[in-house]
């Protein structure tokens, strides 16, 4: 029978500060089969984001702080790139091979200044799972912590491909 690459799940733990950080913690299950996932994978995040109260076209940059990435419960290395709108952490060795089956990468970063503040609510927009991989994604799961005294207002959340708005969650 012929493996298949791909991200078996996808979860992940986000904690909402009072500052308006959050804290990330990822855990990606991946399947490999030495063709795309031979030594690590990348995890891509934007750099930047739509400045909705300056001038139109404005960017203003995510702050990142990575604090650990592990393969399957050890420590990995890790490498941070800055390209385009991309901030991609290269997870591997480059004179390692990973063995083929399955493997479970968790990686912990912070954001800084991630919540948006509007006159009548603050706001947590968040790509849980990103746009960037180029494999399927079986399952994900998204868990959020807010601060104690936190009132939820509204929620909403899309499931699908880039662009798309799909319904298929749960809240």
């Amino acid at each position: 029978a012929r493996g298949e690459e791909k991200i078996d799940s996808f979860d992940v733990a986000i904690t909402v500060e009072k500052d308006g950080d959050i804290e990330v913690s990822e855990t990606i299950q991946v399947t490999s089969e030495g063709v795309r996932i031979r030594r690590g994978i990348f995890r891509d995040l934007p750099r930047y984001y739509a400045d909705d109260e300056g001038r139109p076209g404005d960017k203003l940059p995510y702050q990142y702080d990575v604090k650990r990435v592990t393969r399957d419960g050890l420590r990995e290395p890790y490498t941070v790139e800055r390209e385009g709108n991309a901030f991609r952490i290269r997870i591997g060795d480059a004179d390692v091979f990973l063995d083929r089956g399955s493997h479970t990468y968790e990686i912990e970063y912070e954001v800084k200044n991630q919540i948006r503040y509007f006159d009548t609510h603050d706001e947590l927009y968040w790509n849980v799972t990103g746009n960037y991989w180029l494999f399927p994604i079986d399952q994900s799961a998204a868990r959020i912590t807010l601060p104690e005294e936190a009132r939820i207002i509204s929620q909403s959340g899309y499931t699908g491909g880039f662009g798309e708005t799909g319904q298929d969650y749960a809240y």
